[in-house]
């Protein structure tokens, strides 16, 4: 093996390993960064609103999404028939890489009401 071929695969391995940590940190970084919880948590607001539709009262539900204490989720309610999916993994996600610190203090209403085409309930915050 002559030098020029040491050096030229010596650099590869030094530009492998460099990429590798570059691409690390800035997964790191995207994860806990406040800009990407805020982001992740606009996202599932908006999918929350979006699947608050009815056309009668036993259309309705309240959203668990495996995280009903959750303050995004905490009383929000949505379509029986809404997929949810992207949504619960997302707020999965939030739970596990931003940590949210505002707890659910929410007392659900034992009736679910369609008006004006969405569910609606008279549940309140404490």
């Amino acid at each position: 093996m002559n030098r020029t071929n040491l050096v030229f695969g010596a650099g590869v391995i030094l530009l492998v390993f460099l990429f590798k940590v570059f691409i690390t940190e800035w997964m790191y970084l995207n994860k806990v960064n406040p800009y990407y919880c805020r982001r992740l948590d606009r996202e599932i607001e908006n999918e929350l609103k979006k699947a608050n539709y009815c056309d009668q009262d036993s259309d309705c539900m309240y959203a668990d999404l495996g995280a009903r204490d959750y303050a995004i989720v905490c009383g929000r309610l949505i379509n029986k028939s809404a997929n949810l999916k992207k949504t619960q993994l997302k707020v999965a996600k939030s739970l596990i890489d931003c940590t949210p610190l505002v707890a659910c203090d929410w007392v659900p209403s034992p009736k679910l009401s369609c008006i004006s085409r969405k569910c609606q309930d008279s549940g309140y915050y404490k």
